[in-house]
């Protein structure tokens, strides 16, 4: 990785997840169904620790996130389908499911040559694998302006 390369990944983020969400989803279930572990995930009333204490989780939610150190939203999302052992489950199917959706969070961009840049392309293979599953796309993108 060149200099360069390290600089845009500083400046940069790209954040990616799948996430699925249900009040009656068995998290259990879908790591089951789709043959992969969550990077995290909770059942509807799990406590969770938060700075005002503990506080009962409002739904369920199975996470995977993407390991990839990239700006460009492909990689990414090789990321998670290589760790999913069932790319054919269409994930709305599975009983408590409510919601499926790839969360792309984008912050920080990154300047290279005198312009920002992610990618956030998706080629139709791509495409058509979040469709399998039954994923929808959010994208969030948050730059701050620098202040003077």
């Amino acid at each position: 990785m060149t200099k360069a390369e390290i600089t845009q990944l500083v400046e940069g983020r790209l954040l990616v997840g799948l996430y699925v969400y249900g009040d009656n989803l068995s998290p259990d279930l879908i790591s089951s169904c789709l043959q992969c572990e969550p990077t995290r995930s909770q059942r509807r009333g799990d406590i969770k620790a938060s700075r005002s204490g503990d506080i009962p989780a409002k739904v369920g939610m199975w996470e995977i996130t993407s390991a990839a150190q990239s700006l460009t939203l492909g990689d990414h999302l090789d990321s998670i389908l290589s760790k999913i052992g069932r790319s054919d489950v269409f994930i709305p199917s599975i009983d408590g499911v409510e919601e499926v959706h790839l969360d792309v969070f984008v912050s920080r961009l990154g300047q290279r040559d005198g312009y920002r840049c992610i990618d956030l392309e998706l080629d139709l293979p791509r495409v058509e694998a979040l469709a399998r599953l039954g994923a929808s796309m959010r994208i969030s993108v948050v730059d701050s302006a620098e202040r003077q």
